[in-house]
């Protein structure tokens, strides 16, 4: 067992705040609380720095650069948690593969957020419903911004995708904002 895997599950069993950083994507950390984790994948409970939460993100472990654990940092965000009784989103995710992942998060949120860091020097984000899928690729109906509300059809390479996010406030609004759009 790896050094990150032992500490992995001492967090995971603790629920210890922890920063992880993937610095070839961002210089900022991901603040939150291991859910689930195998040799490929980590399941993430992502929490603000107020204590609040920021719904849930799977990534590939290899992508991590860095961890952070204990100080007076997350210890002020454990505090804040608990004085906001912040309620964490539970739900299952299937770490087996890529596939799986994007199977349960539409499963359990009605949407994913693509998440497309190696294409571009700026992250991509691509919110939406999962229309067809297939070993290589995934279709998308693509929600648009909360400016343009614009639904389309997007077509992603599986293999681009860096991580999966949902249940953020952002994330839900614009959800809920795509299917006001269906309704009308």
């Amino acid at each position: 067992m790896s050094l990150l895997s032992k500490k992995f599950r001492e967090y995971k069993l603790s629920q210890e705040i922890i920063d992880i950083y993937r610095d070839r994507f961002d210089d900022e950390s991901i603040t939150g609380i291991i859910m689930d984790f195998n040799s490929e994948f980590i399941y993430f409970n992502c929490i603000s720095g107020k204590g609040e939460d920021e719904g849930i993100t799977v990534f590939y472990i290899d992508d991590i650069s860095r961890v952070r654990a204990k100080g007076n940092y997350r210890d002020s965000i454990k505090a804040l948690v608990q004085h906001n009784n912040t309620q964490f989103k539970s739900v299952k995710i299937n770490l087996k593969s890529i596939d799986t992942i994007l199977s349960s998060v539409q499963e359990n949120f009605g949407y994913v957020s693509i998440s497309t860091e190696e294409i571009l020097s700026d992250s991509e984000c691509f919110i939406g419903s999962i229309k067809d899928e297939d070993k290589d690729w995934i279709m998308l109906n693509s929600f648009g911004t909360m400016y343009n509300r614009d639904m389309k059809q997007l077509i992603l390479k599986k293999d681009d995708i860096t991580s999966i996010d949902a249940g953020s406030k952002y994330e839900d609004s614009i959800n809920y904002l795509a299917n006001l759009n269906r309704k009308i």
